[in-house]
């Protein structure tokens, strides 16, 4: 298993994948936030075999340390 960090060119497959585990949910301006570096964490693909696993992702909240 490898973690691959989410970036603009697999920002579009990240966000499918998301929307396929959490329906009706989207993290697309959270995986943005992070790309621009503009978030207090991380995203990650989890890849396994060469698959989309999941998503993994490494953050706080000011209000919920």
């Amino acid at each position: 298993m490898t973690l691959e960090r989410i970036t603009k060119d697999n920002l579009g497959y990240a966000v499918k994948i998301q929307e396929e585990i959490f329906p009706g949910e989207s993290g697309k301006a959270n995986f943005e936030e992070d790309i621009e570096g503009t978030f207090d964490g991380s995203y990650y693909l989890i890849v396994e075999g060469g698959n989309c696993a999941g998503i993994i992702g490494s953050y706080s909240y000011q209000e919920d340390p």
